[in-house]
């Protein structure tokens, strides 16, 4: 029998995967520290005092193991496009529940396509228990309780300063594909900065673009609201024409394994203690009905890495007390306002 405080932290050696480890430890729970390089994941084992064992998602046999021991696996090894079906098909088998820190939205797809058999399996699968993924479903929640006629969702993320190695790679493997909205309830094909828009943030207008964030996928199923736009900030001025022709330039797979293959060899993992400590994250919500109504808020908190790993322990401890649904789940009907109200120094204001 499995013990309360214990589960599967997959990619623990990762930089992010680490962050969450500690932040895990502090919450006293107990993971069995995961990955596929044993003498890396031995290392960040053996800092925490905590039990390890290492495996290949392609070794079935030895992940269904795995899962049999645990409850709960956290997977922290993107890209989750990668990862997530292996561990979907062994949780199905082992019964266990599944929680990720994808912000891929085909994983939302592939998560919500199997919806029943994870009911019939009696587990629960959320994927996107990170930044953005909570900080935007708590707002799209926020914004449609205040707005209930409500039938259109905009989100807006804020710059990120720095970003780690794994997070890079991820969008690598997002570069060339399309722009996807949602209008009518369903998805739809965008081209790449589809829409411009300005938001302050806090230092004055940032221009941001529409952009195929995962949150396109889980406000809805956490709102019901039918047409749905997400944008990013970007770190400097570019034209619209300049963007849709590094689309083209950057569709062929040649190059995109060229770029991923340089960035591996970057040694800087990711934002260092002090880069995370002075930064911050910011979340523009904007809900709007046929009648004219509109309210926008926005939402200031700590820099992403570091809301990342408290609202992941958080959610890890939340399903080890019993808070578990069944199927494909997003964060706040599961959770309410549980993982935000973690985050030191958050703060959500109603602009209209």
């Amino acid at each position: 029998m499995a013990q309360q405080d214990s589960f599967l932290l997959y990619g623990a050696y990762g930089y992010t995967g680490r962050l969450v480890v500690e932040q895990a430890v502090g919450l006293g729970l107990k993971p069995t520290l995961a990955g596929r390089s044993r003498a890396r994941v031995e290392a960040v084992a053996g800092e925490f005092g905590l039990p390890f064992t290492d495996f290949d998602l392609a070794d079935a046999r030895a992940l269904d193991v795995e899962l049999s021991k645990v409850p709960l696996v956290l997977n922290c090894a993107g890209p989750f496009c990668h990862t997530f079906t292996p561990f979907a098909d062994a949780c199905i088998r082992s019964g266990t529940h599944y929680l990720d820190l994808s912000g891929e939205i085909d994983v939302f797809r592939r998560a919500a396509a199997r919806h029943c058999d994870f009911i019939n399996a009696d587990i629960m699968v959320m994927p996107g228990v990170g930044f953005d993924i909570v900080a935007s479903d708590y707002l799209a929640c926020y914004v449609k309780t205040r707005l209930p006629s409500a039938n259109r969702l905009l989100l807006a993320v804020g710059r990120v300063e720095a970003v780690s190695r794994g997070t890079a790679t991820t969008v690598l493997y997002q570069l060339g594909q399309p722009g996807l909205v949602r209008k009518n309830g369903k998805l739809a094909e965008v081209s790449t900065a589809w829409k411009q828009r300005r938001f302050d943030f806090g230092n004055g207008p940032e221009l941001s673009i529409t952009a195929p964030l995962a949150d396109v996928f889980s406000a809805y199923y956490t709102t019901g609201i039918g047409d749905i736009e997400c944008y990013v900030a970007l770190p400097c001025a570019v034209p619209a024409w300049l963007l849709k022709i590094t689309h083209r330039i950057l569709r062929p797979q040649w190059l995109l394994g060229v770029l991923r293959r340089q960035l591996q060899k970057q040694h800087r993992a990711g934002p260092d203690p002090a880069e995370r400590a002075a930064g911050r994250s910011s979340i523009f919500a904007e809900a709007s009905s046929d009648e004219g109504q509109r309210v926008q808020v926005i939402m200031h908190g700590p820099e992403p890495y570091t809301t990342t790993a408290v609202v992941a322990a958080a959610a890890v401890r939340g399903v080890l007390q019993g808070k578990v649904k069944p199927g494909f789940q997003t964060p706040s009907p599961t959770f309410g306002a549980a993982l935000i109200s973690v985050i030191d120094d958050f703060e959500v204001i109603d602009l209209e």
